[in-house]
């Protein structure tokens, strides 16, 4: 927490295409950023959501204690990565 979502999301994303590159065509919205030979890591595409799930994870971990709460959120968020083909 002390580095910051954001931070934490871009190092996160970056080990993941590091370890498993075959996980970039997941994210859309990298063709784009790729095409323009531009840095991903600097994007502020990848940046959102990069602190966005950094952010989520952080959510899930303090209702750990409450799943009545948390279990609807992570139902949600995996349907909606389902539709993705994710």
């Amino acid at each position: 927490m002390a580095i910051g979502n954001e931070r934490v999301g871009i190092l996160l994303f970056r080990n993941i295409f590091t370890i498993a590159p075959e996980a970039k065509p997941l994210f859309k919205f990298l063709e784009e950023i790729q095409k323009a030979k531009q840095d991903i890591y600097n994007s502020p595409q990848l940046k959102a959501h990069g602190s966005k799930v950094v952010s989520t994870v952080g959510k899930a971990v303090q209702l750990l204690e409450e799943l009545d709460t948390l279990v609807p959120i992570l139902q949600k968020l995996g349907k909606y990565h389902t539709t993705k083909g994710i």
